[in-house]
């Protein structure tokens, strides 16, 4: 459990560095992705409290994990469509773009790691409508053991 509580507070940290990256951003869309990532920061608050608390039944924490991924997707594609608008418009934006998406990439990789541990803690079974398949193991998404 210990290792899901790090990977979801470098989630959190990675959330909250764009966060402030981009607080001067006030495009509509920098601000839904924005708000999208302070609810995945939240949430990583309370997974990681779940987790202090030595929790091991997945249900304690099955929607919080639902959220935390859903949350991702919504950010991530918001982001990628801001980026592309950004440096549409500004080309010397781009640098500032790339460095945003390395975060988003980080947080992307750092989520799969949570969703293999998840896996292996629980099973594929009850993980299965909580974890989106694109996190998941390749092992697990082309039906293999």
């Amino acid at each position: 459990m210990d290792r899901l509580k790090n990977i979801f507070m470098r989630v959190r940290d990675d959330s909250d560095q764009i966060i402030k990256e981009s607080q001067d951003a006030e495009n509509p869309l920098a601000i839904l992705f924005r708000t999208v990532l302070e609810e995945q920061k939240d949430t990583c608050g309370k997974l990681m409290d779940s987790l202090q608390r030595k929790e091991q039944d997945f249900k304690s924490f099955k929607k919080e994990i639902s959220i935390l991924y859903h949350d991702d997707s919504i950010a991530d594609s918001t982001f990628r469509a801001w980026g592309r608008a950004l440096t549409w418009q500004d080309e010397s934006a781009a640098e500032h773009v790339n460095d945003l998406d390395l975060l988003f990439q980080r947080i992307k990789k750092n989520l799969k790691e949570a969703a293999k541990e998840l896996e292996e803690q629980f099973g594929p079974e009850k993980i299965k409508y909580a974890v989106p398949e694109l996190y998941l193991p390749k092992t697990q998404r082309e039906g293999g053991q």
